[in-house]
């Protein structure tokens, strides 16, 4: 059975927000983040020889191939020395032929008038007024508005939780503070549900 699309986005759409908490806030990105963060997966520390999904290969080689050419500004150029380390270079020596590192650093102002003109998802203000931006939560749809706050309203709070699961605790808060349907608010809170497995939500002397 097919999986519904509604419930495929919002989930997509919430493991978007969840990769990239704290990421809003960055001045300048390497690529490789970068690449994690717009394919919509929360980065990895030092794992330039991780063997990356295809999705996210395509994006850092699309961001490779737009800095080599001048499409996107390079705060700081990586690339591969003659030993297979990363070496810093300078910008009198860049052209087509640079083998560039992943660790190659762009501002995130202009990451985002980049993701602006191809229409990429990105947690970042293009403005060269701001540097950075935390999302406006009234832009999302309903649903993933829906599912933001109801999981910071729930989760942590034991009042809320206290002979719940984490779902039933989502319901109840949706069904007082959401204005949605009940099929609405059951995608909602499997979206926003933190305990999968099921079962009360564990309080800290558990």
């Amino acid at each position: 059975m097919a999986k519904d699309t509604t419930d495929f986005d919002l989930s997509t759409a919430w493991d978007r927000v969840l990769a990239w908490a704290g990421w809003e806030h960055a001045e300048a990105i390497e690529l490789l983040d970068a690449a994690y963060l717009l394919t919509a997966t929360k980065p990895r520390r030092h794992t330039y020889n991780r063997v990356l999904s295809s999705d996210t290969d395509a994006m850092l080689q699309t961001l490779k191939q737009s800095a080599l050419i001048g499409n996107l500004p390079i705060f700081a150029a990586w690339a591969w020395d003659e030993n297979g380390h990363p070496e810093p270079i300078g910008g009198h020596t860049m052209n087509p032929h640079i083998p560039l590192h992943a660790m190659t650093t762009v501002k995130v102002t202009d990451l985002a008038a980049w993701c602006d003109a191809r229409n990429i998802p990105h947690p970042w203000q293009s403005s060269e007024s701001v540097q950075v931006r935390t999302p406006a939560i009234k832009t999302y749809p309903a649903e993933l508005r829906a599912a933001i706050e109801a999981f910071k309203a729930v989760h942590g709070n034991l009042t809320a939780l206290r002979g719940k699961s984490p779902k039933q605790a989502l319901l109840a808060w949706l069904e007082k503070n959401a204005d949605l349907g009940a099929n609405a608010r059951k995608r909602v809170a499997t979206v926003a549900n933190w305990q999968p497995q099921g079962g009360a939500a564990k309080t800290p002397s558990e």
